[in-house]
Formats: structure tokens, C-alpha cells, sequence
């Protein structure tokens, strides 16, 4: 719950339009304001937030773990939910972050958008808090790490801050916004690590961060170098950039150790395409993976083509229409300013389709002691 003045808004999920009876089904977001009016409370207009999909397919979901903060200087709640795919089957579930933003009349402000790098597999948790003109939102990332990151509500977002420096239990994280200077506010960020509760304090100014003063200690994550190519950042699938089928190549790079390189780019069905990795530097050795509408399936994956290794090559026919996404990463995630690759998708005529040939996955051969 958040709010001020004689108005608050209460979030939670909600199971009311689902078609299970065993509590299993799909979950929506929903809130309803709460005003005090003469030292009584009274219930005021519903909303629904964002509605879930029910079923057992790749494009149904649930939405849970709803928090909800109030930044006072625009009017404006935000609230920011987990995205559970593929939740019918525990051992697929993935989990990504939603934000959107609706003012005191129940309008929507921003409408539900993802979180880029926030894909966990593991049960979410995150908290968020706003003041003085900003949101800070803490999340565990897929690494098992507690982050935190700075929000401007219709305009920045700034790079995350490493809350703990190893992964962790992390089963509770609460967020309360401190002092306020002038354009620094104070963020205090408090959670439990296994049996042992953390706290951290942030300092925040706009448009960028200060310098952190916490405990634990709070390490920047690095920026990437001024070489990344013209696609960066593409780390993630949420962060996937458009490869236009017009487009028959794009010049890349591992411009940093475990750089991973994410495109999409839209399939119909009946269609046959060749991705293939090709003009590769000194020292690049690419695995390319074909990922579903998802952006975390794999369907394929190819290491080396066996007649041009160690670049890749894979060979797909579209069984449905769609988006999907490849995803590039360097075998040993080795990286630097020099380690460039192009990347190509071809689109093979109907006529050509006698060519065909599955891809192969060959092992490498283990090397003598």
C-alpha cells in the first residue's frame, strides 16, 4: 500500500477470472484506492492493473509479488510486478519485472512495460520506493545477486548497483526512502541474506548516481567500454535488438568478457532461414542459439559448422508464425574491442529447400594432459 494525503492504493494479485478451482490458475494485477474521509476508511474505485493469460502454452503467464510506491512530485503510483512464463511446468518457469504507472484517478499514466535485465528464474523479489522526483527498485537478478536501480519515471534509468558482492538467499527485500538535500535523496534498503538481515543506504542524485555509501559495501557494475558495437546494449532478450529481414548482415562484437549479443526478428510460417556467424576476428569462437517466442526456449543450438568452424550455423523452418530470438555468445566468454563478428540471416528461397540440412552439434575433442 502506498499513498498520501487522505488517499492510498492497495495492490494485490488476483485469481477471480480464472478458470481453476485449485488456486493454481492464472494471476492479474489488481488495486483499489482507499481514502480516509472524517477518521474512517472507506473503500473507493477498483482497477485492473494488467490481466494475465491462462494456459499451458509458451505465451501464457501469470503476474504476482505486486509493490506499489507513490512519488508525490508527479501524482503518480508505480507499481512494478513479476511476469511468470511458462508457469504451469515449475522446472520452465521464468520470471521478468513489469512497471507501469497510474494517477489518483485510476488512469493510466505509463502502460505495463518491461523491465529490461530482470529474467530470474528463481521466485522474484524486489521492492520499490520513490521520493523527491525518482524510484529506486531492488531485484535479484539471474545471477543470484541483489541489485538495485535508479528510475526517473518518463526518462532515465541508470545502471544497477550490486547490493551484496556473491549470490545468495535472498528471501525478503523492503525499501524506505530517507533524507532528502535538495536534488540528493537517501534511499535505505534493507533485506535478509540466508538468516541474516542486510542493510544499505543509497544516495541518489538526479539524473545520475552518487557516489553509494551502504552496508554492505555497494560496487558499480562495470560500464561497458566505449567499444561495444552499434547494438548495445543487447545482454539480454528483453533488450533484443530488431534485425530487418532487408537487412542481410550485421558487423558485431564480444566488446566485453561474457558480452552476449540478443536479436529478434519475425518468422512466418512455412518460411526457411540460415543463421550463420561468419568473418570472425582472431580468437572469436561463436555458439549461436535459436530461442523461441520467449526469448528463453532454445530450440536450436550450434557450436561450430562443421564445414566453416568455428563460426556457426543453423538451419530452421518456421512451424508457426512469429517473433523469435538468436542469441550469440563467445565459446570461452572472452572478450575486447578486437573480438568482431558479422552475423547474417538469410531467408532460403521455397525452391532451395532440397538443401536442407539439420545442424550439428559437434563436440570438441578433449584436449591431452
Amino acid at each position: 500500500m502506498a499513498g498520501e494525503g487522505a488517499q492510498r492504493l492497495v495492490v494485490w494479485e488476483d485469481e477471480r477470472n480464472s478458470d481453476a478451482s485449485d488456486g493454481h490458475g492464472f494471476r492479474e494485477i489488481v488495486g483499489r484506492f482507499i481514502d480516509f474521509e472524517d477518521g474512517a476508511l472507506r473503500a473507493g474505485k477498483e482497477i485492473f492493473i494488467a490481466h494475465g493469460q491462462e494456459g499451458d502454452g509458451p505465451e501464457d503467464y501469470r503476474l504476482l509479488t505486486p509493490r506499489v510506491a507513490y512519488l508525490a512530485d508527479k501524482g503518480v503510483y508505480v507499481i512494478v510486478w513479476a511476469k511468470a512464463m511458462h508457469y504451469a511446468d515449475p522446472q520452465s518457469v521464468t520470471y521478468s519485472l513489469v512497471m507501469a504507472m497510474i494517477d489518483r484517478e485510476g488512469d493510466m499514466v505509463q502502460q505495463p512495460t518491461p523491465l529490461a535485465d530482470t529474467c530470474n528464474h528463481r521466485m522474484p523479489v524486489h521492492d520499490i520506493a520513490c521520493a523527491a522526483g525518482r524510484c529506486v527498485l531492488a531485484f535479484r537478478k539471474q545471477d543470484l545477486i541483489l541489485y538495485a536501480r535508479l528510475i526517473i519515471p518518463q526518462g532515465a534509468v541508470s545502471t544497477d548497483v550490486r547490493l551484496e558482492e556473491a549470490a545468495g538467499v535472498y528471501g525478503y527485500a523492503d525499501i524506505q526512502p530517507g533524507a532528502i538535500r535538495g536534488d540528493e535523496a537517501s534511499f535505505f534498503v534493507s533485506y535478509v541474506k540466508g538468516s541474516e538481515v542486510h542493510l544499505a543506504r543509497l544516495d541518489t542524485v538526479l539524473p545520475t548516481w552518487a557516489t553509494p555509501t551502504p552496508s554492505p559495501t555497494l560496487t558499480p557494475t562495470p560500464t561497458p567500454p566505449s567499444c561495444g558495437d552499434a547494438y548495445e546494449p543487447d545482454d539480454a532478450w528483453e533488450q533484443a535488438s530488431p534485425f530487418p529481414l532487408t537487412t542481410a548482415s550485421q558487423r558485431r562484437s564480444f566488446h566485453q568478457p561474457g558480452d552476449v549479443d540478443f536479436v529478434r526478428f519475425s518468422a512466418t510460417r512455412g518460411e526457411t532461414f540460415a543463421f550463420t556467424t561468419n568473418d570472425l576476428a582472431s580468437g572469436v569462437d561463436t555458439i549461436l542459439t535459436l530461442l523461441g517466442p520467449d526469448g528463453v526456449s532454445p530450440m536450436i543450438l550450434n557450436d561450430d559448422d562443421p564445414f566453416h568452424s568455428p563460426a556457426s550455423r543453423i538451419l530452421w523452418r518456421a512451424s508457426q508464425s512469429g517473433e523469435y530470438f538468436l542469441k550469440v555468445v563467445q565459446v570461452d566468454a572472452t572478450g575486447g574491442c578486437d573480438m568482431a563478428y558479422t552475423l547474417t540471416i538469410d531467408r532460403i528461397p521455397p525452391d532451395d529447400s532440397a538443401l536442407l540440412y539439420l545442424p550439428l552439434l559437434i563436440p570438441r575433442p578433449a584436449s591431452a594432459d
